[in-house]
């Protein structure tokens, strides 16, 4: 069976612009934890964001917080600028483990 539904030229932009993302995220050695606010109202960007940082390898510690072994490519702090989800993104790498040895 041929399907009737078709990719638009934007669509298109968005998986290649993803999978770009997922190819140059970097290994780190040291833990690199990202927390997010982002309003109920702008499901469509929290949804875009939980989907892109567990794609590069990052995994949830609580609903908003995530944490990996990765650099993010500079191409996802664009992507954050243009969703203007700056000011609603954290990101911090961890140079003393405490209590999250187990990431290390």
């Amino acid at each position: 069976l041929k399907s009737q539904w078709i990719i638009t030229d934007s669509g298109n932009k968005k998986l290649v612009t993803n999978n770009q993302l997922k190819l140059h995220a970097a290994p780190s050695k040291l833990p690199t934890i990202i927390s997010y606010d982002i309003p109920e109202s702008r499901r469509r960007d929290r949804n875009w964001l939980r989907k892109i940082l567990t794609e590069i390898g990052f995994n949830p510690i609580h609903q908003s917080l995530l944490a990996g072994n990765y650099i993010l490519p500079e191409s996802f702090i664009r992507d954050l600028k243009e969703r203007k989800l700056l000011e609603h993104v954290h990101i911090l790498e961890i140079n003393k483990s405490g209590t999250l040895k187990k990431l290390t």
